[in-house]
């Protein structure tokens, strides 16, 4: 979820007289004279500036142009310039806004090869990777793999795809999304509450269960399955193994991974609409 991140290339003080005091050398040092640039303020709660926005990005403004003669500019290619204010502080940032968010938003279920609606977007599937700890070459489990949403987040990010499902079009579906990104992964046409892999075989367990009105539980209940399949985690997972599980609030996904024995790290609310909260339950191997 991450907007945009940056370099932090001054540290300055909101109570000083002459508003911002930053060396020529600083803003020679990474503005080019035939760049451009524009500016943007971010207040924290524990801001105490004394200045008005529009002040300082007017002085800061003119003091890149008269150094480095570079120009404003708001295309999206220009140099960002963002003055953090905290407590008594005030940050001059290079910053970079994310490429990647602008991908997932974009990159809808529906443009996928094969698409479901039960699958779940790219953005909550790669945060839900993200929250997992998941890296290139890790051992990603989703035992609820479906049409393979997450599953493809996962290998986008360069890890290992393990996917189980009862459903074969489902499964073929999966297989063709992830060959449309260029990756394979293991598919096994199984049953979740009986996981047919190994001691250890994977690194983290990343999952989306059946839960809503277009999902199949094949007659069983949602909570019967996700505590089925949570009381596997502990062999099924290597040491330091991550899991990181998607349900609704009536679920009690929170009581169902304490109950497996594992040790909860966070959970996180993502409100959908009026009817429907998602909530995301991270946990480890006690």
């Amino acid at each position: 979820m991450l907007k945009e991140a940056g370099t932090i290339v001054h540290r300055g003080y909101t109570d000083q007289d002459n508003g911002l005091d930053i060396s020529d050398d600083i803003l020679c040092s990474w503005i080019r004279s035939d760049s451009k640039f524009h500016i943007r303020t971010l207040h924290l709660p524990t801001s105490t500036c004394p200045y008005e926005p529009q002040v300082l990005i007017r002085q800061l403004g003119r003091m890149v142009q008269h150094v480095s003669g570079a120009e404003v500019s708001f295309d999206y290619e220009s140099t960002r310039l963002l003055l953090v204010f905290h407590e008594s502080q005030v940050l001059l940032c290079r910053s970079k806004r994310s490429d990647l968010r602008h991908v997932l938003m974009v990159k809808t279920p529906r443009r996928r090869k094969f698409f479901h609606p039960s699958m779940m977007n790219s953005v909550l599937a790669r945060v839900m990777c993200n929250l997992a700890r998941i890296r290139p070459g890790v051992r990603v489990l989703d035992p609820f793999c479906g049409a393979g949403g997450i599953l493809c987040e996962a290998a986008s990010i360069g890890a290992v795809p393990i996917g189980i499902d009862l459903n074969w079009r489902l499964l073929r579906g999966a297989q063709a999304n992830l060959a449309d990104i260029g990756s394979t992964g293991l598919l096994i046409k199984g049953d979740a509450q009986h996981i047919p892999l190994t001691l250890g075989a994977c690194d983290a367990v990343v999952t989306d269960p059946p839960y809503g009105k277009v999902s199949s539980t094949r007659g069983s209940k949602s909570r019967n399955l996700v505590w089925a399949m949570l009381s596997q985690t502990q062999d099924i997972l290597s040491d330091h193994g991550t899991i990181c599980i998607c349900g609704n609030k009536p679920m009690g996904l929170p009581t169902l991974v304490e109950r497996a024995g594992l040790h909860i790290c966070r959970v996180v609310e993502v409100p959908v609409h009026k009817q429907l909260t998602r909530i995301l339950v991270v946990a480890t191997c006690a």
